[in-house]
């Protein structure tokens, strides 16, 4: 298996064995590396630029021989997705030692992490609408007079029923709406796969505007089919 197969969920905050071959050569000035060293052990997280890394805890020469470094409290060196997407991997169920040093890494790492992002994070049904390598980037559609234009979203959180977050890029066409714009979309599901659509945007709301987003949320409160809820019953 490879980690571009692996859904987020499956990996984010995991651990995992990767046959990293030339990769741990970027970790020399943290560790000695032999040759035959050609694998690593890693966690991930999202640093604060939004980008998915992988911190390397240790290294060794084989799958289950893979404690080099592991002593040490910080870790070897990080890599990014586009490096590791293609590499043969094995997810492991970490011992204490392990825990300790991945646990008191990512606790540091994302320490600012609001509750309602980290709620998003855990959330399986976004994983397909994730961007590869920002998994807060999220897909969603815009229904235009010509059709759905797809575009991309910082995702903040839940409200209600609707889940929330600020235009990640400029349409290509006017549409009343910009880059750094809050949005509000609706989840759907097409066939088996999980997508958004949005429902309203911009940083100043009309009150007919205001008492339609008040009105859904009311109703996600009431009904306890709040997205937020139903994640953490997930």
């Amino acid at each position: 298996m490879r980690v571009k197969e692996l859904a987020f969920h499956e990996y984010y905050h995991k651990y995992l064995i990767l046959e990293a071959d030339m990769l741990t050569e970027k970790l020399k000035d943290a560790v000695s590396v032999k040759e035959d060293d050609c694998f690593v052990l890693v966690t991930s997280y999202v640093h604060v630029s939004g980008e998915l890394r992988f911190p390397v805890l240790s290294l060794g020469h084989a799958y289950d021989h893979c404690t080099k470094g592991l002593r040490r409290r910080a870790v070897l060196g990080e890599y990014t997705y586009d490096e590791v997407a293609e590499l043969p991997c094995r997810i492991i169920m970490p011992d204490l030692r392990i825990r300790a040093k991945g646990e008191a890494f990512l606790a540091e790492a994302e320490c600012d992490l609001s509750e309602d992002l980290k709620l998003t994070r855990y959330d399986v049904r976004l994983d397909d609408i994730r961007t590869d390598g920002y998994p807060d980037l999220l897909r969603f559609g815009i229904l235009t007079n010509s059709g759905i234009l797809v575009s991309r979203m910082n995702i903040s959180g839940y409200e209600g029923l609707l889940i929330t977050g600020t235009l990640a890029i400029e349409p290509e066409t006017e549409i009343g709406i910009h880059a750094g714009d809050r949005v509000w979309t609706m989840p759907f599901f097409v066939g088996e796969q999980y997508r958004l659509l949005m429902v309203l945007a911009g940083n100043e709301l009309t009150d007919e505007q205001q008492a339609a987003l008040n009105e859904i949320k009311e109703k996600g409160t009431v009904t306890g089919l709040g997205l937020a809820a139903l994640t953490v019953r997930n």
